[in-house]
């Protein structure tokens, strides 16, 4: 990873970053070097975009770059692939699966929002290098920082835990419907049986 300055809240900020392209797509994925109490080195990844602003003459570049959080799930899912040949290829010594830019010029580069995603701590030197990451506890962040850094894994644990008792209730109404049917066939047998003495009995008196 290449060391570089970009702008995020309005700060300039040094970060540790790989710039690429695919897909004619231009991705940033950046670290400040953060490692979470699993060991787990903090990621970022953003799509890297043109500026542009609204003028009575019409839009206008501004001449800042801005990344932006990747929104459609198709495209990220690919971003993602990108991610695992990188990594397979830094580690195997494959050829490089996309075209590497250098990030340098990006003074005039404003991070917006990224998507969020961690890599054990270990296989991020492998990869990246070691002197990168350095430990950092949540504790270390304040409250605006800790829910800006893991308001994406607090979402995807709400999804999860969302889905896990919508499929609890599933289990729930799956179990009553299955004791009410059991019951009905235990009723059920119980009138075959009826019948069936009843039938018993017919006979008996025919004969």
């Amino acid at each position: 990873m290449n060391q570089a300055q970009v702008i995020i809240s309005n700060n300039n900020v040094q970060i540790y970053a790989i710039y690429y392209l695919s897909n004619n797509n231009y991705y940033l994925i950046y670290t400040l070097g953060e490692v979470d109490e699993n060991d787990f080195v903090i990621l970022n990844i953003a799509k890297i975009l043109q500026e542009v602003i609204n003028t009575d003459n019409g839009p206008k570049p501004t001449g800042y770059l801005v990344g932006t959080t990747i929104s459609n799930e198709e495209e990220y899912n690919l971003v993602k692939q990108d991610i695992a040949n990188i990594i397979d290829a830094k580690q195997n010594n494959l050829d490089n699966p996309v075209v590497y830019i250098d990030p340098s010029n990006f003074s005039q580069l404003k991070i917006r929002d990224t998507k969020v995603f961690r890599l054990k701590k270990f296989v991020f030197e492998e990869v990246f290098g070691k002197g990168i990451a350095v430990s950092k506890k949540p504790d270390d962040y304040d409250d605006a920082e800790l829910e800006k850094k893991y308001k994406f894994e607090k979402n995807r644990n709400d999804e999860l835990s969302a889905e896990i008792d919508n499929l609890n209730n599933i289990i729930v109404g799956l179990n009553q419907k299955n004791s009410e049917l059991n019951s009905t066939i235990e009723k059920l047998n119980y009138r075959a049986n009826v019948l069936n003495e009843k039938l018993e009995r017919i006979k008996s008196a025919l004969q």
